[in-house]
């Protein structure tokens, strides 16, 4: 883990083996930034939107939240992705995974209280992975699977 800025960043990679053996991995590729926005706003609330830069060695899984702390009270909000649900998108930000926030107004039993502010300073974490394999939610528990992961956590740009 390094910090650059205001932001923690982690990079790890993993092999599956079966017998101990001398092994040299590579971490993937340094991931672009993420961009990072209010996409709405209604009654001082707000909803969040992620794009994720698409990078080949971290195209399997995507997770996105954005987080308040306010005192005691914290609000968090967090999405999980999987390649098979996402949808690339190509735009201002170059070729992206968009991960944004839905409106659960109307949801039976969500309290709004629940909502990011758009008043409060918000934190985001962005956490992708991929994996040399074919296979479900997470990387197969094969000989000789390598996973790569990548960790960002910084402050919602105002």
């Amino acid at each position: 883990m390094r910090t650059v800025g205001t932001a923690s960043v982690t990079r790890s990679v993993s092999q599956t083996i079966g017998a101990g053996t001398n092994l040299s991995l590579a971490l993937g590729q340094v991931p672009g930034e993420p961009h990072v926005a209010i996409s709405s706003s209604a009654n001082g609330r707000a909803r969040h939107t992620t794009f994720i830069p698409v990078q080949s060695d971290y195209g399997r899984y995507y997770t996105a939240g954005w987080f308040q702390q306010v005192g005691a009270l914290r609000r968090e909000f967090i999405m999980h992705v999987s390649q098979a649900a996402s949808t690339e998108t190509t735009g201002n930000f170059g070729v992206n995974i968009t991960v944004a926030a839905p409106d659960f107004t109307n949801a039976p039993g969500f309290d709004p209280l629940w909502e990011p502010r758009a008043s409060l300073s918000t934190n985001y974490l962005i956490s992708v992975a991929g994996w040399n394999a074919t296979g479900g939610l997470t990387a197969p528990l094969q000989e000789g699977v390598i996973t790569r992961r990548y960790t960002r956590t910084a402050p919602v740009p105002e």
